[in-house]
């Protein structure tokens, strides 16, 4: 298994152990506050940021934006993730 796929693992489980506290309802609403299509649940940023930066070490990864939309209640961003890792 690559490095890399072992890392990501490791994130993936770090994440799940924060449990419930980690977990986010998405809801995209109208402007009178009406829910729009599907209800998504996703882990909070910040639970992300913290695991990465355990596993990986926060001069080890970086993001850039990619793409952005802003809506009234709510801002859904692309992100392209780089990572280094060892070679071996």
């Amino acid at each position: 298994m690559s490095t890399l796929t072992v890392k990501i693992n490791e994130i993936n489980e770090l994440i799940r152990s924060f449990g419930r506290n980690a977990v986010q309802e998405i809801k995209m609403k109208d402007k009178d506050g009406k829910v729009i299509g599907q209800i998504r649940y996703g882990y909070k940023p910040q639970y992300v940021f913290d695991a990465v930066n355990q596993i990986i070490e926060p001069e080890n990864w970086r993001y850039e934006l990619i793409k952005e939309d802003i809506f009234e209640t709510q801002v859904v961003i692309e992100v392209k993730l780089f990572l280094k890792t060892d070679t071996d």
